[in-house]
Order: C-alpha cells, then sequence, then structure tokens
C-alpha cells in the first residue's frame, strides 16, 4: 500500500536534521560562528525582560517593547529564494495558549531593515522543545538580492508568552531589534542595533547574534515517487527499489524501513535512485519502506506498507541411487517466507508443489521458495549411486556340435536369468544349452535393489555329420545283384561284420554274390570333429523268411512304440493302410501318433536273383483312449467342508494331496494342489488333471458361508429348498456318497431360493454340493 502526506514529526525531523542543513542545492546563510562544540548561549531574562524575546526599554517618560530581531544577510547580486529558516529556541512559554511568533523579511534600507518582503505566522506547537533547533519552511518562498534582512516578531499577550533565541558570536553585523512604543513617543517604531543599548556586566556593548540560518535556494520543490519489484520480502533478501519518477531538484536519497507508527527506525542509508533495500530484522511482520528525498530546501517523503518474513529455512534428505537411477531428494521443515512452498531440484528453474523428486545419481541444487524477494532457501546435495552387483561370466565353451550339449555357468548375488534375444530359457547360476546353430546367450543378474548387469557369451555350433543311410531293403538274396544305399552325406566309410563284401567303401555298395549266407550289421562312419555313425541290419539268404509277429494283437493308444518279433525270419520293407506310423525299414510302430483301428502289416521281401519275393501279415489293433475329465479347477477355504470330486466318465478314481475316496478336504492347508482322476475302460486307461487352490480365505468369516446357507426339510421326501442368502450360486449338484452325480429337477423358487425334486430319487443318504463365488459348501441331506 502507498503512503502519502503521512509524514510524521520524527520522520520529518530525521529527514530535516539531516538532509537539508547540507544539501548540495541549499544554501545556508549564517550571521554567526557555528560553535565547534554545538554550544550555545542564552541570555537570561532580566527587569527589562529577555534580549532575543519579549523585552521592555525606556527613554525615562515612555516604555517600549522590543517586538522584532532580526539579523542582516547579503548575498551580493545574486538572485536567490528563501525557502525555510532555522531557529534554536532556549524559551518557549505559551502562557497564553496561543503561542506563535511570526517570521518577518525585509529589504534594506540603508543599513537598516526597510519594506517588509514577507511574513508567516508560526505557532509555537510547529516548534521543536527548547534546545532543539526547529525548521520553518515558508509558505511562499520570497525572492531576494543583496542585503536583506530576516527575522522573527514575538508578541505581547495576556498573560505573556515568553520567547527567545539562543545566542553565540556574530559573525558580521549585528543583531538589531524594533522597538514599539506609544504614538508620538520619539523612540517608537525604530530600528537600533543590540550594541547601542545592550550592555555587559562591565559595561561594554553587547556584540551578539541569535542562532538562526536562512536557506535559499532557486531548484525546483522536489516530489518524491518510487516503484518497487515487491510489497515482500525475507531477511536476508533484499527489495529493489527505483526512484527515476520523483521530480524536481534532488540532492539526497534516504531509504528508511521502519515501524508502520514510524516510531522504531530498522533501516536509515543515503543512497542513490536506483538501488536495493534489504531488512535488518523479521519483526514485526508489519513494516513500512520510505523514500525521503531533500533538494532546493525542501524535503518530501513517500512510503509503502511491506511485510518482513524470517529467512526460508528446510531439511534436505538425499537418498542414494540403486543402479543410477532410483535416487531421491526430500525436503522437509520448510519454514520462514510466506507459505505455500515451491520446490526445486535445479536451482528454480523448474518447480513444484510436491517436496519429493525421484532423481538419478548426480548433485542438485535444491531450493524451498516462498513468495518474496530472497524467500528462498537453497542447498547443494548430492545422489550417491550405489552400484549393483557384478555379474561374471564362466569361461567361454569350446566350439561344440550340432545336437549336443553344453552348460554355461555365471556367478553373483542375486537373480541370474539366460535370455535368447527377449525370450528367457533359463535361471540360476548354470544353464544347460543344446543350440542348433552358433548363438548368443544374453545373461542378466538381478540384484536385491532391482540392479541389473548383463553381459553375453557365444556358443559356437559346428554343423555334425549326419551318416544316415537305407538299402532297399533288410534282407537280400544270396547271388543276387549288387546293392547300394542311399546315402544322406557322402566322405564316410562302410565297415561290416565279417562275411559281408563290399564292393566300394565310400559308397556302401555291396556284392551280394561274393558275401556269405548271414545276418550283418552295416556301419557308416563320417570321421571329423562332428562326425557321425549310424547302422543297419541286412541278411544274406538263399531262402527269404519274412515272417513276424508282435508281442500282443492290440494296444493302446498311449503306449508308445512297439517292435517286430523276428522268429526265423528278417525285416524287408514293411507297410500299412493309412493311420498307422509304421517305421518301413524297421517295422517299429508309434502308438501315441497312430490313428485308432485295426491294421495289416505287411513285411515284403523282394525277389532277387533265384529268391522268391517273401511275404508275411500281421494284423494289429490301436485302440482309442477313453475321454476323461477330471472337472473344473475350483478355489476353497481352509475352512470348507470336504468336498465330493466329479470326473467324466463315472467310475474312475481321484488321486492326489487331500483326496480320499473320491473327496477333497481343504483341511490340508493352503496352497495349490494337482488332482488326477484315472478311468479305464476296460481296454484302455487315461487320466486327466484338475487343479484346486485352497485360500486362507481371511474375508469369507465376513460373508458368513457357513451361516448363509440352509437347506430344509431335512430329511426330505418330496423336495428340499436351499436357501442362499445374498450368495451367488454358480453350481449345484446332487451327489451320491460314492461320488456319483444324480440327475434330477432342479428349479428356482425365488431370488434366494433353489428346490431340489426328491421324489424319484431312491432313498438314502445324498450330499449337496453348492459352488458360490465365495466358495464351495457340501451339506448332506437324507431322503426318505
Amino acid at each position: 500500500m502507498k503512503i502519502t502526506n503521512m509524514l510524521g514529526m520524527a520522520l520529518t525531523a530525521i529527514l530535516l536534521s539531516y538532509s537539508i542543513s547540507f544539501s548540495q542545492s541549499c544554501d545556508t546563510l549564517r550571521n554567526f560562528i557555528k560553535p565547534a562544540n554545538n554550544t550555545y548561549n542564552v541570555w537570561l531574562p532580566n527587569v527589562d525582560g529577555m534580549i532575543l524575546g519579549q523585552g521592555i526599554q525606556s527613554d525615562g517618560l515612555n516604555q517600549y517593547q522590543t517586538d522584532i530581531w532580526v539579523e542582516p544577510y547579503n548575498i551580493g547580486t545574486q538572485s536567490n529564494q528563501i525557502r525555510a529558516v532555522r531557529m534554536l529556541p532556549w524559551k518557549i512559554k505559551n502562557a497564553s495558549n496561543n503561542g506563535k511568533i511570526t517570521l518577518r523579511v525585509y529589504n534594506a534600507s540603508g543599513n537598516q531593515p526597510g519594506t517588509q518582503l514577507y511574513s508567516q505566522v508560526v505557532p509555537f506547537s510547529a516548534l521543536k522543545p527548547e534546545m532543539y533547533w526547529s525548521q520553518i519552511e515558508l509558505t511562499t518562498p520570497v525572492s531576494v538580492t543583496g542585503k536583506f534582512f530576516v527575522g522573527y516578531e514575538v508578541h505581547f499577550t495576556t498573560p505573556v508568552d515568553s520567547f527567545a533565541l539562543a545566542t553565540t558570536i556574530p559573525s558580521t553585523n549585528y543583531t538589531m531589534y524594533h522597538l514599539s512604543g506609544p504614538t508620538g513617543a520619539p523612540y517608537s517604531n525604530i530600528w537600533e542595533g543590540i550594541s547601542d543599548y545592550y550592555k555587559d556586566l562591565n559595561n561594554n556593548p553587547i556584540n551578539s547574534a541569535f542562532a538562526f540560518e536562512v536557506l535559499l535556494s532557486n531548484g525546483t520543490k522536489p516530489v518524491a515517487d518510487f516503484s518497487k519489484d515487491n510489497d515482500e520480502v525475507c531477511l536476508s533478501g533484499h527489495i529493489n527499489v527505483d526512484a527515476s519518477a520523483s521530480t524536481g531538484t534532488i540532492d539526497t536519497y534516504n531509504w528508511l524501513i521502519t515501524d508502520d507508527d514510524v516510531t522504531q527506525f530498522y533501516v536509515d542509508f543515503y543512497g542513490s535512485a536506483i538501488d536495493q533495500v534489504g531488512p535488518s530484522q523479521s519483526s514485526p511482520q508489519n513494516q513500512t519502506l520510505w523514500l525521503l528525498i531533500n533538494g532546493a530546501c525542501y524535503s518530501d517523503a513517500i512510503g509503502y506498507y511491506i511485510n518482513v518474513y524470517p529467512d526460508v529455512t528446510a531439511t534436505v534428505t538425499p537418498t542414494d541411487a540403486h543402479c543410477g537411477n532410483n535416487g531421491s531428494i526430500t525436503i522437509t521443515n520448510a519454514s520462514g517466507g510466506k507459505p505455500p512452498y515451491l520446490y526445486s531440484s535445479d536451482g528454480g528453474v523448474n518447480t513444484q508443489s510436491g517436496n519429493t523428486f525421484n532423481l538419478p545419481a548426480n548433485s542438485y541444487n535444491t531450493q524451498v521458495i516462498a513468495d518474496g524477494n530472497g524467500c528462498v532457501y537453497s542447498q547443494t546435495v548430492t545422489i550417491n549411486n550405489v552400484p549393483g552387483e557384478t555379474l561374471t561370466l564362466g569361461a567361454t565353451p569350446a566350439p561344440i556340435c550340432a545336437g549336443n550339449q553344453v552348460t554355461l555357468t555365471a556367478s553373483g548375488n542375486g537373480t541370474i536369468t539366460w535370455y535368447i534375444g527377449v525370450t528367457q530359457v533359463g535361471t540360476g547360476a548354470s544353464y544347460t544349452a543344446s543350440p542348433a546353430t552358433t548363438t548368443t546367450y544374453d545373461v542378466k543378474l538381478t540384484d536385491g535393489n532391482g540392479c541389473v548387469d548383463s553381459k553375453q557369451i557365444t556358443v559356437t555350433v559346428n554343423p555334425s555329420a549326419d551318416a544316415t543311410f537305407n538299402y532297399t531293403s533288410n534282407t537280400f538274396c544270396s547271388g543276387g545283384s549288387n546293392v547300394t544305399p542311399i546315402i544322406s552325406q557322402s566322405g564316410g566309410v562302410f565297415s561290416s561284420t565279417s562275411g559281408l563284401v563290399f564292393v566300394n567303401t565310400a559308397t556302401g555298395e555291396i556284392d551280394v554274390t561274393a558275401s556269405a549266407d548271414g545276418q550283418y550289421t552295416v556301419t557308416y562312419t563320417i570321421s571329423g570333429t562332428c562326425g557321425d555313425t549310424k547302422t543297419q541290419n541286412i541278411t544274406i539268404t538263399s531262402a527269404p523268411n519274412a515272417s513276424f509277429t508282435y508281442s500282443n494283437n492290440a494296444y493302446c493308444q498311449n503306449e508308445g512304440t512297439v517292435s517286430p518279433v523276428f522268429n526265423g525270419g528278417s525285416a524287408g520293407l514293411f507297410s500299412s493302410s493309412n493311420g498307422l506310423n509304421i517305421n518301413s525299414n524297421t517295422g517299429v510302430i508309434t502308438t501315441n501318433s497312430s490313428v485308432p483301428g485295426s491294421y495289416t502289416v505287411t513285411n515284403t521281401i523282394a525277389a532277387s536273383g533265384s529268391c522268391p519275393q517273401a511275404v508275411e501279415t500281421f494284423n494289429i489293433t490301436i485302440n482309442g483312449l477313453p475321454a476323461v475329465d477330471a472337472g473344473q479347477d475350483q478355489t476353497l477355504c481352509t475352512y470348507n467342508n470336504a468336498i465330493i470330486l466329479n470326473g467324466t466318465p463315472n467310475g474312475g478314481t481321484f488321486s492326489g494331496q487331500g483326496v480320499t475316496n473320491n473327496s477333497f478336504d481343504p483341511s490340508i492347508g493352503i496352497g495349490t494342489y494337482t488332482i488326477t482322476y484315472t478311468y479305464n475302460d476296460g481296454t484302455c486307461e487315461n487320466s486327466a488333471t484338475m487343479t484346486i487352490t485352497v485360500d486362507g480365505c481371511a474375508s469369507v468369516d465376513a460373508n458368513n458361508l457357513n451361516t448363509n446357507v440352509t437347506i430344509h426339510p431335512n430329511p426330505a421326501t418330496s423336495h428340499v429348498d436351499v436357501v442362499t442368502g445374498n450368495l451367488i450360486v454358480k453350481e449345484l449338484q446332487v451327489v451320491t456318497t460314492d461320488g456319483k452325480i444324480i440327475t434330477t429337477d432342479i428349479s428356482t423358487i425365488d431370488s434366494h431360493t433353489i428346490r431340489i425334486n426328491t421324489s424319484s430319487i431312491v432313498k438314502g443318504m445324498y450330499i449337496i454340493q453348492i459352488s458360490t463365488e465365495n466358495g464351495v459348501l457340501s451339506r448332506k441331506v437324507l431322503v426318505q
């Protein structure tokens, strides 16, 4: 808030006593020598009154009042204006309660005052106490030149007031006074020099001048005005002020901070028009910033109310980062300034209202910012980086052959995971790899703080040789033509048990005629780091025998592989109708990938040379597996009753933890349990699994599962009503005590009641199993 025309006495006094007397644009005229020790004299009253005050003189016949006292001044040929006077009264007695003096300015008429140029009444109330300098500004400046007189008139009242100035040794000339007496009196209305009448104790003429100063200037009266950048400031801050808008003749800029009543001065200094003013204390909060300007023997002041706050302080706590990126800074206990506060971690470039910053490791210039100049708390803190654990890889493995395995190892404090690209392939300190081609594995160590260290290790894979080969048959007629296998990769060497003759061991061509009859194991070997060896059994005979059997005529679809049995026979080329997965060279059948059905398997040894074709068959059946369903996965609470497990088809057997006689009891404890249901249709057996999750269900008590569900009547005859309250029923079944589901009519009576028709059910004990969103409940009911 701007304050104008509100200068109090104290502030005015400061301004006048500090500035005007010493202003460059204000000349001071004195008709006395200013005492070095600032000590002045006073003329004590006598019977004739007071020198330099109300006095009485007599010519023997008439009495005269000394009513005007003046001093002569001379400014030569220059012209100037009297703007103010200063005086030092030693006596001010306001007996009439209307005490006053009248300032008077005269031109000179010779050595005496001439025509009066100016007069101004000054009430005693405008003066400071006795022995304090008082300054009186002239209401209208008076232009003077050359010699002139300035002084004051004292007034004779009833009761008589008293007024007198202090005195000192004159500089030049003498003080003059005016006499007022009766009309026609010889000395009435004349001017006298003080030494013409007044004598000291030694009868010497008094040579004295009164303590009176005349202030002159030709400058323009100043008008104070200034702007500031803020009304609020903290103790260590400052307000930027600009008094460039002030006008007139200005000699000094006096900046002050006071209390609002201008009784206490906290800051007081002479500065410049553009300056900075900082407070010296923050109590009281409400203070006033003043500008006092002096010039041309005048002063002016303007002030603004301001708020001064204690400096902002805070506690800044950094939290070190792990892996460099998850550090933080928290600023608490902010005080001082004017809330609310803004917080910054970059020196005030960016601010936020929250007091927490999530930052990587680095040094930060934190700030707490409040309204007001200088209302900023700054502190530089460092978030250190706590490095993560280091991953150490084992030695890079030697190259492996395709199809082989290699164990890779790594160590470090934390969890180790193995990746191919973005796909996780393993965990732990070791990983067994069997890549088909050269592969690079990414290994990551994640420590307890979430820091990750990554490294790579490459497994070099050399291609493996493929020694696969096949002869057109497994049995050849002695004396027949030479036979050559089909080979996958050349470069190997064929060999055999004794008696078999090769035409070429590189191609595997057999000289059948030169070979002896018998059974042989032919081996094809490709040498090298990643070589390969394959074998095939062949028979050379003069009487081919294709007879064979399998150990059973029927197999279930889940029995894996079955091989033929040769009782004196040998393998030729096996075949079958579509649907049976059979190896044509060995006759091995894979049941799991065969289609259920009946098949005739044929073993054919082709005619060769003098040997006729030999053919044998065997009938075999692949039986399909029964479709088995263990039921839906379920979630139970530990306090639920045991539930009856229902698998399809009926008649199977459940097994697993918590299972007894085809029922599961959740009291086994919290956990996830895999339950297996096995069923045999008399030919083949199959199984399926379900998952039961047992939970503590801490909130289920609030749902009152056990108390919400009621069953009545029990025993029942025609029906049973199941009342579920607000529970949502997902499934309801009637089950025999041995686990068989009973089919009967179930209807809804209302939103809370389900009715089970028991009129067609064989009398006996049954279990009603109710599945809700809060768990499964089983209740026994007797039908009679």
